[in-house]
């Protein structure tokens, strides 16, 4: 670095080491709290409840048209609603 003396380019570096030393102490942390979550991990969740919403939609054509068979127009919305918040619910995580 220009214009620097070796001590300033020296306590540089050490404030470096000194960030990323807390940084790595503050990770250990958040992993010993559990508030840490492994990327894998989390992809796998999404993965599952992405599959599980998927099937959830695709059955819903198959289970619906029984259920609004020679309904009224009030009764259908309330059932289609029912259907697709608990889908809804299902990506939200409210159910397992």
């Amino acid at each position: 670095m220009r214009g620097m003396s070796s001590i300033d380019e020296l306590n540089q570096e050490r404030a470096r080491y000194t960030r990323i030393k807390a940084d790595k102490e503050e990770l250990k942390l958040e992993i010993l709290r559990g508030e840490y979550v492994r990327k894998a991990d989390a992809q796998k969740d999404y993965d599952d409840k992405a599959g599980n919403v998927r099937k959830k939609l695709l059955a819903l054509e198959g289970r619906l048209p029984v259920q609004l068979e020679m309904k009224k127009a009030g009764i259908i919305s309330e059932i289609l609603h029912d259907a697709i918040y608990e889908v809804l619910s299902e990506l939200a995580g409210d159910k397992p």
